[in-house]
């Protein structure tokens, strides 16, 4: 209370000049501060709605590549399924005894385990053979790979290349080559 006593002391000891160019200076300011916080708020509004402008076209962006790799994916889906019923009946013990014998390597055949068959997804099963080519040169490495690649059906899943410890200027070659199949309904 005592300092709204003294203020209203204060101002009736003005005389009507001092108060008008109080009071003018007192709404100048108000005004000016109102301005000023006008003009950050519609700054900072406007570098937000420019960024979410700018969000927006980088999720537009993302969301065309995501539909664009669903398309891909649904194609190359389709083009595997077509791929694995033209032969259901396919072995892929019997398909690489053919490839090896085909290439000559049936004697540098060594410690072939049995296929194994894993769950890929609800649609695939993939049979996985792992095994060992012995003493075999680069040419003769590069022909078998190359057979085996001309089926789209299987694929290389490892192979590891090391310097032959027996046999000098060969190589022993580790391989596992897998396939898929479609999972029975």
């Amino acid at each position: 209370m005592d300092f709204l006593d003294t203020l209203k002391a204060k101002i009736s000891e003005l005389d009507e000049k001092q108060f008008y160019t109080y009071v003018i200076s007192f709404f100048v300011v108000l005004v000016l501060i109102i301005l000023l916080l006008m003009f950050y708020y519609f700054r900072s509004s406007k570098s937000l709605n420019k960024q979410i402008r700018d969000l927006n076209m980088i999720r537009a962006t993302q969301i065309k590549e995501i539909l664009t790799k669903a398309d891909r994916l649904k194609l190359q889906k389709e083009k595997l399924d077509a791929l694995l019923i033209q032969d259901p009946d396919f072995k892929l013990t019997e398909y690489l005894e053919r490839v090896i014998a085909q290439v000559g390597l049936s004697e540098r055949k060594d410690v072939v385990q049995v296929p194994q068959t894993t769950d890929v997804n609800e649609h695939y099963i993939e049979s996985s053979i792992e095994f060992t080519l012995n003493d075999i040169n680069m040419k003769q490495l590069v022909d078998f790979l190359v057979a085996v690649e001309n089926n789209r059906r299987v694929f290389i899943k490892k192979l590891e290349i090391t310097k032959s410890k027996t046999t000098a200027n060969s190589l022993e070659v580790h391989i596992l080559i897998a396939t898929l199949f479609l999972k029975s309904a």
